[in-house]
């Protein structure tokens, strides 16, 4: 190799190089001795050993916050799993009393069959009180669930139990005929926060009833048994109760806009707070005492 190759080849190897010997002289240098004299760095090279000491510390306390948050999850998860388990049981309740009842009305020719039947019709009316209960879920375990996972435990209760008056109604076991007495007796049945909005009861035996909440708007209740039943904050627009016996019963609070009561017995029964507004009262006269509010 010749002197001009071999000083030309260094030349752009120094070309090369320059650019880096520039960042080292004018920013790594001065940026190193910078470090070497800052306070910052002395300070923190002193408080080093203490923020070790505190992260040492401070690692049970994150154990024990990770651990209770694990907790935590776990519960929401079994009450969840709990919630789920509670819904499918009692819409397997509900199928197993409407296969029940199905199978029984295909089994007999006439009603008077199972009015013969004593042991029978305890049955099916024990039966269908119990399925309403199976069908309230109690307001702290509503309550909980609700806030936890959301579900509108109201509108379950709703749609299942008037399910289930809605087909006792159709079948005809819990309504009157010809006055006579209803096959089956809803006497003292839970069936608050029922959505039975137009539902035929025309002389079921209510009396007792929990009926608090329910929806009986529209709905046909002349003659109906209502006597001591509860009936707090009922929605009963425009609801026929011509002739039904309210004696003793708890209207307190609820929404009577149109109903009609023409001919229905009211003694003893708790009126506080009622909303009436073109009602029909038993004598005929209408109420319109509470058209403004």
């Amino acid at each position: 190799m010749s002197l001009v190759d071999w000083l030309r080849e260094k030349w752009q190897l120094y070309k090369l190089n320059r650019p880096f010997v520039w960042l080292e002289k004018k920013i790594i240098e001065p940026l190193d001795s910078w470090s070497d004299r800052s306070n910052v760095f002395r300070f923190f090279s002193k408080v080093s050993p203490v923020i070790e000491a505190l992260v040492v510390l401070a690692i049970p306390f994150m154990i024990f916050y990770y651990e209770n948050q694990r907790e935590e999850r776990q519960i929401k998860f079994e009450e969840n799993l709990i919630s789920k388990q509670a819904e499918v049981r009692r819409q397997q309740a509900v199928r197993d009393y409407l296969f029940q009842i199905t199978t029984i009305y295909l089994g007999v020719k006439e009603q008077d069959e199972i009015k013969d039947n004593k042991e029978l019709k305890k049955l099916l009316e024990a039966t269908t009180l119990a399925i309403f209960d199976e069908l309230s879920v109690s307001e702290d375990f509503r309550s909980r669930l609700s806030e936890l996972i959301g579900v509108d435990w109201e509108v379950i209760e709703r749609d299942q139990k008037g399910e289930v008056i809605n087909f006792l109604s159709n079948l005809g076991w819990i309504i009157s005929s010809n006055d006579e007495k209803p096959l089956l007796s809803l006497r003292e049945s839970n069936l608050s926060q029922a959505d039975l909005e137009g539902v035929n009861l025309w002389g079921a035996n209510l009396g007792g009833a929990n009926l608090w909440g329910t929806n009986l708007g529209g709905a046909n209740l002349a003659r109906a048994d209502l006597r001591g039943a509860i009936l707090a904050g009922t929605y009963l627009r425009g609801a026929i109760l011509r002739g039904a016996d309210l004696g003793g019963a708890y209207l307190g609070g609820a929404y009577l806009v149109g109903a009609n009561l023409a001919g229905a017995n009211l003694a003893g029964a708790d009126l506080e707070r009622v909303t009436f507004c073109e009602t029909t009262m038993p004598d005929g006269t209408i109420n319109n005492s509470n058209c403004d509010s």
